[in-house]
């Protein structure tokens, strides 16, 4: 007990309080500096991530382009390719 009031007398001093407020001023100080980066690296984490999705979006949307032009060629090659005239059974049909 005898130490608390000990410890409370310096801090009355205006020494010892100085040193508390700027001990509390440079937790502030850090704390939004912390808060701010945080707030920055989640805003680039979701850029990315959007990035990433509309990039995945492209190839897909690629992808499917390039499996409708292969089944296109891919038919126009067979037609091509069988024994018979396709006119002469789409006629008799």
């Amino acid at each position: 007990m005898n130490k608390l009031v000990d410890w409370k007398n310096r801090l009355k001093k205006g020494h010892m309080l100085s040193v508390i407020g700027v001990f509390f001023l440079i937790i502030v100080i850090l704390g939004v500096i912390l808060y701010n980066k945080q707030k920055e690296y989640r805003q680039t984490s979701e850029n990315r991530y959007n990035m990433a999705f509309y990039e995945l979006v492209d190839y897909v949307q690629n992808v499917d382009i390039y499996l409708a032009k292969s089944l296109i060629s891919s038919m126009e090659f067979v037609i091509l390719h069988l024994p018979f005239p396709v006119g002469r059974i789409v006629r008799s049909t």
